[in-house]
């Protein structure tokens, strides 16, 4: 255990995300580690579950002004994020007219028309000749990028404006020139959206929002953009990954087709062992604190590492298999507190309809070439794979 003072610093790692670095972790014997990202930024990188857990549930721990993945702004740039980078008041301010939205019981209701949309796209996935396509292509982008439009009511025709502009949001190692004009696009976009609903409403959340009076556009804008960047390039990757996995678990892809409490296991186990969210979350120490033996002091960042708390054996027995009839766990993959995943109950409930659909119409599907030959997403934060070509 090495503790900072005056004379004595922790070593130091370099890490950049890399395979290398990421498998590296199981050598560690620290739970909590200070690495030296690309950047040159010296941060904490937290491993364990309960370290993780504690670091996303304790007010001691704030939001960061900025991801850690974007150049940092400057002050006179336009910001996003208010729903990511802002702790309590502000934060619940923001948050509270979206939880009744995102509610297990509201999100429920949408549970048929998720499927409908699901069954769409796999009559297109049906019709492709040779019985192969690329799944993201036919499926597992359009399904969850549909249902996130529909829910805010943003029409179709700038569908794909917003799917490139995530795609540059979520990508890690630009320019802080890159980064201004990719956030300037976003927010002019969904702007113009906003102008579109308030002349002829569409019956979405946006919808809602503008009735309250409670936002100016330029928030609602935000908003709208932050929904989105969570709201299908997440479930994108889940799936493709997960019929990475399932292709090789025939107990698990029994069970997704067994009913709706072995489907909702297997989906539950799923989430655990691929955690989507490959770089995790980063906070600010709003004080110091002793974790994991070692000293954080005020204002250094803080990596809780999703992928490392989800394969720690404090967790589950053996958490580097994927086990469909393990008992439920409470991982790590949407977070913990006040910031946890507002998406959440929607996730599970596209996850299982769209996993449960795809394979009872194709039960034999499987990947046209190794998993491991096909390109990964390494330079966006959330994981997967840039195409995924299936057979059936």
């Amino acid at each position: 255990m090495v503790l900072m003072n005056a004379s004595t610093q922790p070593e130091t790692t370099s890490f950049d995300f890399s395979e290398k670095c990421l498998s590296a972790l199981t050598s560690w014997s620290e739970q909590v580690k200070q690495v030296t990202l690309a950047t040159g930024e010296k941060v904490w990188l937290a491993k364990g579950y309960e370290e993780v857990r504690l670091i996303l549930s304790d007010a001691r721990f704030g939001a960061g002004d900025e991801p850690i993945h974007r150049p940092s702004w400057s002050e006179d740039e336009r910001k996003i994020g208010r729903l990511l980078h802002n702790d309590a008041p502000e934060h619940g301010w923001y948050r509270q007219p979206l939880n009744k939205v995102f509610s297990a019981r509201r999100i429920q209701r949408l549970e048929p028309r998720i499927r409908e949309i699901t069954r769409e796209q796999l009559d297109v996935l049906s019709k492709r000749q040779n019985r192969s396509a690329d799944l993201i292509e036919t499926f597992a982008l359009p399904v969850p990028e549909r249902v996130i439009h529909e829910m805010l009511g943003i029409l179709p025709v700038f569908r794909s404006q917003f799917r490139e502009i995530i795609e540059g949001l979520l990508r890690r190692g630009q320019t802080s020139e890159e980064s201004r004009v990719v956030v300037d696009q976003a927010l002019d976009c969904m702007c113009r959206v906003i102008e579109e609903i308030r002349r002829a409403p569409t019956g979405g959340l946006l919808d809602e929002l503008i009735a309250t009076g409670q936002f100016a556009d330029v928030v609602l804008a935000d908003l709208a953009v932050t929904l989105l960047m969570g709201g299908y390039l997440t479930i994108t990757g889940m799936v493709t990954e997960s019929v990475a996995v399932l292709s090789q678990n025939s107990v698990a892809r029994r069970n997704l087709l067994a009913g709706a409490l072995q489907s909702s296991e297997t989906v539950e186990e799923l989430l655990r062992y691929i955690t989507v969210i490959q770089y995790g979350v980063d906070r600010v120490a709003r004080e110091h604190i002793r974790l994991g033996g070692q000293e954080i002091k005020e204002g250094d960042r803080v990596i809780a590492f999703l992928p490392a708390a989800n394969r720690d054996p404090a967790l589950c027995p053996h958490p580097e298999e994927m086990d469909a009839t393990r008992r439920r766990v409470r991982h790590a993959s949407f977070g913990f507190g006040p910031h946890q995943c507002l998406g959440q109950q929607l996730a599970r409930v596209e996850l299982e309809v769209m996993l449960a659909e795809l394979f009872g119409r194709f039960p034999h599907l499987r990947p046209a070439r190794t998993c491991e030959a096909l390109p990964r997403r390494i330079e966006t934060v959330i994981g997967g794979f840039d195409r995924f070509p299936v057979t059936w």
